[in-house]
């Protein structure tokens, strides 16, 4: 399945729009503000919507720190440069296509 990451972010539109918890709307308005930055690729937007020191876990790789950016902003973006936006630094991490340091490294060339 391929998502379209200009839509994945419409149903949490909706629930904003039909939302009158004060809370819930500024963690709605939040969470939107975080998907749409990821759609347009900005990455500073994205940073925008994150705690002072934010972490983010991969389930699937734990062992290699650069998909695991935690305490800070700059880790961060480095995990988006390399990742979700693809930038051209993204060959400090993946080498032929592959992710190093991970036994069995999965092929992430697609």
């Amino acid at each position: 399945m391929k998502l379209n990451p200009n839509v994945t972010w419409k149903r949490v539109e909706e629930r904003l729009a039909r939302e009158s918890d004060p809370i819930i709307r500024r963690n709605l308005e939040l969470v939107l503000a975080h998907m749409q930055a990821e759609a347009k690729g900005d990455i500073e937007g994205v940073v925008e919507t994150l705690t002072e020191a934010p972490g983010y876990l991969a389930h699937d790789l734990p062992d290699v720190e650069a998909m695991n950016p935690k305490g800070s902003k700059d880790a961060v973006r480095a995990f988006y440069d390399l990742t979700i936006i693809q930038t051209d630094r993204r060959g400090d991490v993946y080498g032929n296509g592959r992710l190093r340091g991970h036994r069995g490294a999965e092929d992430r060339s697609r």
